[in-house]
């Protein structure tokens, strides 16, 4: 995907967002690479992982791998509440079993952190403003399609639905959906992108051989002026 064509697709709109998703890509394999080693172990001491500019946080959560991720238009995405404070944010994360790391050490806002679970390989990434405050969370989709992990949206099972079924409900609901080639699919009034945005290999539709899937999605407290 390239950021000058979705601009002039969509001029003056999610900048911001699409600036930050784009610029993730170059470092997108690294983790989907690291989320293919076994996780049968839970490493306290792994390095935190840098996606993007900024600085990154890594949380190892030690919870079992049943996973239900209910994403909230304006709200946030399970326990993380856009508009929340960095310090609990963290706190959420080590209620939930995470353990914490910081690179550098006691790194703070703004920046992205990133959410990483010993058992199934979907991520969280937090983003950060700089009042410490969460003003957006991506999801990457989880790699082994056999992961007990659900995340939906209005009730739909956002990366299991095959994208062109997902895209026809939405519309159903009333919902209009800024979409292009690209992969890139704005939902101005829910403030969620969803995109085909990593490296790693989905299931093809059969049809036409692209991504059957969506593989990343973000809710934001605002993705439009």
């Amino acid at each position: 995907m390239d950021i000058d064509d979705i601009k002039s697709r969509f001029p003056g709109k999610y900048d911001q967002h699409i600036e930050d998703m784009v610029n993730s890509l170059q470092h997108n394999k690294r983790v989907a690479e690291d989320a293919r080693e076994p996780r049968g172990v839970v490493d306290r001491h792994s390095c935190s992982v840098e996606i993007g500019r900024a600085e990154q946080t890594e949380l190892v959560n030690g919870e079992g791998p049943r996973m239900d991720i209910e994403i909230t238009p304006h709200v946030g995405a399970g326990p993380f509440q856009l508009g929340m404070s960095f310090d609990d944010a963290m706190e959420t994360a080590r209620e939930r079993g995470a353990t914490v790391k910081h690179s550098p050490e006691g790194g703070r806002p703004p920046g992205k952190y990133v959410v990483k679970h010993s058992d199934v390989t979907l991520n969280f990434v937090l983003i950060f403003d700089a009042r410490e405050q969460l003003d957006s969370v991506e999801l990457w989709r989880f790699v082994n399609e056999d992961e007990d992990v659900n995340v939906s949206l209005d009730g739909l099972d956002v990366f299991r639905t095959p994208k062109k079924k997902l895209r026809r409900e939405i519309e159903r609901r009333g919902h209009t959906i800024d979409y292009n080639d690209a992969g890139f699919d704005g939902i101005a009034d829910y403030n969620v992108i969803l995109a085909n945005a990593s490296s790693q290999e989905l299931p093809a539709d059969p049809r036409t051989g692209f991504a059957l899937y969506f593989d990343y999605l973000l809710v934001a407290r605002k993705i439009a002026p």
